[in-house]
């Protein structure tokens, strides 16, 4: 408890300061879930992509992304595992935040789309049961949130397929039997392919705005109450910093990842594109009304490759997606060890 009182300001700063810095990492990283499809099929340029994506981003954080919120600062460890030495839990989210962001520069510079979500979730827990043990950590709601890690890329890739079949049929109305019909039916999704971006950056927003906000106010709540480790509500300024740190990333950094997600995979038209894009908006969406953090990354590439799937599998690119499942598998064990380890940082300069 003397630390906490001791040190309080400081802890709210670094929270802060690193909540800034890994939402600025996660919008830096993870602009192309949004509107790399748009972008990539021609629909779209790069600058318009990006003010469409911070506008919709930043809706989708401050109206609908409490909820997600919610499970990683309260659902993903028990309170009671750090009563005695609540600072540990503020040295543990802090570490978390840094762990996570670290693993994101390298990512980003290295162009590959890792998931945030990933990352974030491996770094609470990674760091709860190195340092504290295996009880600290409420498995159950990590075990749903590997399930739905699982599940919704299937769902997206699957609906994005389907979509795939469905809508060269309903394009309306026998404008695809000529070339010139399939020119105007690519135009016209064109059009659409930029609305169904604008929903997977409110999608995007309201479920990663939680991977910097969580840690946070998990630190301004124990601080600010003195040591009290368990649940505690979600202000709206702290996800109007996530919020800001996002779109701020956005406009800075974000197009390295929208060229390897937009361009490199598969060869996408406005129809594929708006296929892929609407899947996988829906699929984060229902994710996101259930309060789970979804890898956004991993439904956009699923939702991607099943509208590519159509066009027979020797128009993808399985080498760009091998080394995109090799950084996810390489994720989780290193923010995992790099969270206990600035965890051991902090609990040394605050001791």
């Amino acid at each position: 408890m003397e630390i906490i009182t001791h040190y309080g300001m400081i802890f709210i700063i670094l929270s802060i300061m690193l909540c800034f810095y890994a939402t600025w990492n996660t919008g830096a990283n993870d602009v192309a879930n949004a509107m790399g499809t748009a972008v990539g099929s021609g629909a779209i340029g790069v600058k318009k992509a990006i003010i469409i994506a911070i506008i919709f981003e930043a809706l989708g954080a401050l109206l609908a992304g409490s909820t997600v919120t919610d499970t990683l600062q309260n659902g993903l460890l028990h309170g009671a595992a750090f009563t005695a030495q609540p600072e540990w839990l503020v040295y543990g989210m802090l570490a978390a935040l840094l762990a996570t962001s670290s693993w994101l520069v390298l990512a980003t510079a290295w162009g590959w789309p890792v998931s945030t979500t990933q990352a974030i979730v491996g770094a609470i827990a990674g760091f709860a049961f190195l340092t504290t043990g295996s009880h600290a950590v409420q498995w159950n709601q990590v075990g749903t949130i590997l399930l739905a890690w699982l599940l919704t890329p299937m769902i997206g890739g699957l609906l994005a397929w389907l979509l795939m079949k469905i809508a060269p049929v309903v394009a309306w109305l026998g404008r695809g039997t000529t070339t010139r019909g399939e020119g105007e039916t690519e135009k016209i999704f064109a059009s659409l392919i930029v609305f169904a971006g604008a929903a997977m950056a409110f999608a995007h927003g309201a479920n990663d705005v939680a991977n910097g906000v969580a840690p946070m106010a998990a630190v301004i709540a124990t601080v600010r109450s003195g040591g009290d480790v368990m649940r505690h509500d979600l202000p709206l300024w702290a996800l109007a910093i996530g919020t800001l740190g996002i779109v701020t990333g956005l406009a800075t950094y974000g197009y390295r990842i929208m060229e390897t997600i937009g361009s490199k995979m598969t060869e996408l038209t406005p129809i594929r594109g708006f296929c892929a894009t609407l899947a996988a908006a829906i699929t984060v969406l229902i994710a996101s009304r259930m309060g789970l953090p979804v890898s956004t990354t991993h439904i956009a590439i699923a939702s991607i490759f099943g509208a590519g799937v159509p066009r027979g599998t020797a128009t993808l690119d399985f080498r760009v997606m091998s080394g995109i499942v090799t950084s996810w598998m390489v994720t989780l064990p290193t923010v995992a060890v790099l969270s206990a380890l600035f965890f051991t940082l902090f609990r040394w300069l605050f001791s």
